[in-house]
C-alpha cells in the first residue's frame, strides 16, 4: 500500500468526523435578534408569559441584560422565519 493511502486510512475517519461537527455547529449554533421595544408592546400574548416555548435546544424568547430577544438555530433562522 502507498504511504499516501495510509495516510488516508488512518486520518480519513477523524477528518471526517470533524467535518460533521464542524457542520453540526455551524448549523445548530445560536443566532439571536433583539427585538425593540415598540414591538414588546404589540405582542399578544404578553412575552413574559411566552418565556416557556422552547426552540431545537434552547428557549425561543430570553432575557439578557433586561432586553429581550429571540432565539433560534441558524438552521431554524434561515430555513423558519
Amino acid at each position: 500500500m502507498s504511504n499516501m493511502m495510509e495516510k488516508f486510512l488512518r486520518f480519513g475517519p477523524l477528518l471526517a468526523v470533524s467535518a460533521v461537527m464542524i457542520l453540526g455547529w455551524f448549523l445548530f449554533r445560536p443566532v439571536c435578534i433583539h427585538i425593540p421595544e415598540v414591538d414588546l408592546k404589540n405582542f399578544s400574548p404578553p412575552i413574559t408569559q411566552r418565556t416557556s416555548e422552547r426552540g431545537m435546544i434552547w428557549k425561543y424568547w430570553q432575557q439578557k441584560n433586561g432586553e429581550w430577544f429571540q432565539c433560534k438555530s441558524a438552521i431554524e433562522r434561515s430555513g423558519f422565519n
